[in-house]
């Protein structure tokens, strides 16, 4: 029999989020024992979360757009992030997405991220958001381990879950679309009994092909030409970002660089503070 402790599943309270089903994937600093492990392996393969008043409307959504985010030029990887893969829907939810792209090529890939989806009315702006891709976490091949990055802070309760739950939306290699996940085993040192793979909510089934277009536009834009654009991108792009970024009042979870461009603030030092105040508490 399984014991779970309050301690270890502190950071659904904190944030608000429902329980797993299988909650012993997601203890923290909790190992469980041998024959625990074993049983678990054999029973469930995927954690499927309790149900959620929007999450079949949000899921026809994703299987609808699903082929547009597969064409999307120099596109590795995309991960569904936050609230959804929380299972924590609520009736103004965006969708937040976590994209890997190719070395060399994260501006033309921001580039062309936002025209698609702008084309297609699907991209957040402003207050509308409900059912909105969010496309604000960039990184290339080479910078899918996050923890030597800025991100890392002391523990970070809240990058150490947001990996832990990450949901494969569309890899060009079937092999590669847990590559985010077991590229940061370190979160195996917090969430010991986690088997680093995608255990949450296995309703959306990963798109492993690519579109015949998005071939076509990366054998264009695989040469000089495309390291021109890639350069055009940037130093037009730049400047406008760098100004926003004064803008705001908290701008040091803002990550600008060539390997990875990470636009919003995830109050994680805010979090960290209160699962640490609560932690010693308990």
């Amino acid at each position: 029999m399984i014991i779970y402790s309050h301690k270890a599943l502190l950071f659904y309270s904190i944030m608000d989020y429902p329980l797993p089903e299988q909650k012993e994937y997601f203890l923290f600093d909790h190992p469980l024992a041998k024959e625990d492990r074993q049983q678990n392996k054999q029973t469930t393969k995927t954690s499927q979360t309790t149900d959620n008043t929007y999450r079949q409307e949000y899921k026809v959504f994703l299987v609808k757009h699903q082929k547009l985010i597969a064409s999307l030029p120099f596109v590795e990887q995309v991960y569904l992030c936050n609230s959804i893969s929380f299972n924590a829907l609520h009736e103004k939810s965006d969708i937040d997405l976590t994209i890997i792209v190719k070395e060399g090529k994260i501006w033309t890939v921001k580039l062309f991220t936002t025209l698609y989806l702008l084309l297609r009315w699907v991209r957040r702006r402003g207050d509308n958001v409900r059912k909105k891709f969010c496309t604000c976490f960039y990184m290339t091949e080479e910078a899918v381990n996050l923890f030597p990055t800025k991100l890392k802070q002391h523990t970070d309760i809240y990058l150490i879950y947001r990996i832990a739950h990450l949901i494969p939306y569309y890899s060009r290699e079937r092999s590669k679309q847990n590559i985010l996940i077991q590229n940061n085993a370190r979160i195996q040192n917090f969430l010991p009994n986690h088997p680093l793979q995608s255990v949450i909510n296995s309703w959306i089934r990963c798109m492993d092909w690519t579109v015949t277009s998005k071939k076509r536009i990366e054998r264009t834009l695989s040469w000089i030409m495309g390291n021109i654009l890639e350069k055009l991108i940037k130093y037009t792009w730049l400047p406008i970002i760098l100004w926003k970024k004064r803008k705001l009042q908290n701008s040091e979870s803002i990550i600008i660089s060539d390997s990875m461009l990470k636009f919003f603030d995830d109050k994680r030092a805010k979090i960290q503070f209160l699962f640490d105040l609560k932690k010693e508490a308990n």
